[in-house]
């Protein structure tokens, strides 16, 4: 029955490579920055987590595409064999672990935001909100688990029965179960969203680069755009397994956009980003100041200060507007010095604000 999902095996496949390579990326900068895998933060290990149930999602919805489902007409499943019926219950069997590695998947990667977004607003007013929104996401993942498992299909053996009894549809074709799902999983992407755009605009930040952290951190738009896509493909073409490609679209999809932000350590440690903006701006400084301090001088001297009173010395990592219970660095820390480029302008004054604001090596 793989022919009712084709290109799911290539796609799946491939999404799941891409998706994996850039936690990896993410894992190798988070060990570059703390230099320790000790040193990971909570969000750290729930995207191994993550790993976990996202190559559930792809397994499993492989299976289903292979085994079939009883997700089919009653006029299509009496032409079937003994043992496409048997096949069948196998693969509605394995559309439950599916559907519950998609929830997981999906709100593990909620939690993960959801802790850098703490971090992010340590000590300020938005903090508040980001915990409003972790009992709305919690609450959302308890009703609709809930629902699932004790709801929408009574008596739950029916979800493999083939064919599900007329009176339970519910048990075929999960549209109740959808609906909450998604209802939950799209708001909470939206409120999510709404936390850090005003805390960047607040920022002292370049135009440019907060356009740059506005984008980046956008990309959730691209999740919610394909959980509505997925959704209303699977509402609107009945009795077919293209849901299953969408499946593992969204679910790579979040994964990828939750591990990008984590990336830039390694990537400008490849390419040298650091010491041609260092060299950059020293010659640009160097030619406006022939003689003299420089302005990079004069930021040095500032953030030297401002170093010796929050305990960050030279050789610490850059990227610290963030904070935690153990070091107190946070976004408003960094606002109150005057200048949201700083806390190691002197080897680094170039280096990206992204990652300044989102790889603090702290302790959760």
């Amino acid at each position: 029955m793989s022919a009712q999902a084709p290109g799911l095996v290539v796609g799946s496949w491939t999404l799941y490579g891409f998706a994996i390579f850039i936690v990896l990326w993410r894992m190798a900068s988070r060990r570059m920055l703390f230099g320790s895998f000790r040193k990971f933060q909570l969000d750290d290990y729930l995207m191994m987590l993550c790993v976990l149930t996202f190559t559930g999602v792809v397994v499993s919805s492989n299976k289903v595409a292979v085994y079939g489902s009883n997700y089919a007409d009653d006029s299509e499943i009496a032409t079937w064999s003994a043992q496409e019926k048997a096949n069948a219950r196998i693969g509605s069997k394995l559309l439950i672990v599916l559907e519950e590695c998609m929830m997981t998947t999906v709100w593990l990667v909620k939690a993960c935001l959801l802790l850098l977004y703490g971090r992010l607003t340590a000590g300020l007013g938005e903090s508040y909100a980001v915990r409003i929104v972790a009992v709305y996401c919690a609450v959302g993942y308890v009703v609709v688990q809930i629902l699932y498992f004790g709801v929408w299909c009574r008596p739950f053996h029916a979800y493999w029965e083939v064919p599900v009894p007329d009176d339970q549809p519910q048990c075929k074709t999960y549209r109740h179960h959808m609906i909450t799902m998604t209802a939950f999983h799209v708001s909470s992407d939206l409120l999510m969203l709404l936390i850090p755009v005003p805390l960047i605009a607040r920022t002292n930040l370049p135009m440019q680069r907060k356009v740059v952290l506005c984008f980046v951190f956008g990309l959730g738009l691209a999740v919610v755009l394909v959980a509505i896509l997925n959704r209303y493909y699977n509402f609107t073409e009945t009795n077919s397994y293209v849901f299953l490609i969408w499946y593992n679209g969204e679910a790579s999809t979040a994964i990828m956009v939750a591990n990008i932000p984590f990336s830039w350590t390694l990537l400008r440690k490849i390419f040298s980003l650091d010491a041609w903006s260092v060299s950059r701006k020293r010659s640009q400084n160097a030619s406006a100041h022939p003689t003299g301090t420089t302005a990079e001088d004069r930021s040095t001297q500032r953030h030297s200060q401002y170093r010796s009173l929050h305990g960050l010395d030279a050789t610490e990592s850059t990227e610290r507007i963030t904070g935690d219970k153990s070091g107190h660095v946070s976004l408003r820390d960094l606002a109150r010095s005057g200048d949201l480029s700083g806390g190691k302008a002197s080897v680094r004054s170039e280096t990206t604000d992204l990652e300044r604001g989102l790889e603090y090596p702290g302790q959760d």
